[in-house]
């Protein structure tokens, strides 16, 4: 079990955006593949403007063949120790960044990339200054 380690995901939402149903849809998916998963909410003011954080924990062996042992999750986001930020409202990132949870050689950063300008602006930014992988994927017909 020595290569053994759990995935980190950070939904970095706002309140009405769905991030609670997308980590619940995350964590299905991992358990329906046989993998043990968990999920828990840092909640804001969730009620359509506030800031709300969900982390999931995936661990990279599938409980099969974990010899009946379990890993032991967090229930919070460990700085510097996360895979993946997903995040739907670009603020969050930046909110997520100057936190200390993405790290430049650990997190792939995945945006909402439908803001044109804003996202533009925030990817000069994040490579200018964070040095935080970003993946980001235009809507077709967008130049």
């Amino acid at each position: 079990m020595a290569d053994d380690r759990i995935v980190s995901v950070l939904i970095a939402a706002v309140g009405g955006q769905g991030g609670g149903v997308l980590s619940e849809w995350i964590v299905d998916a991992a358990m329906l593949g046989g993998y043990p998963a968990q999920s828990t909410s840092i909640p804001g003011v969730a009620q359509r403007t506030g800031s709300t954080s969900y982390v999931v924990e995936i661990f990279s062996r599938p409980r099969a063949e974990s010899d009946g042992r379990e890993p032991v999750f967090c229930l919070f986001p460990v700085p510097g120790a996360l895979d993946v930020l997903l995040a739907p409202e670009l603020l969050e990132v930046g909110r997520a960044i100057e936190a200390g949870f993405a790290s430049p050689s650990r997190t792939t950063i995945t945006p909402h990339d439908s803001c044109g300008y804003s996202s533009i602006a925030w990817r000069r930014i994040a490579s200018s200054s964070s040095g935080v992988r970003i993946t980001s994927r235009r809507p077709r017909g967008r130049e």
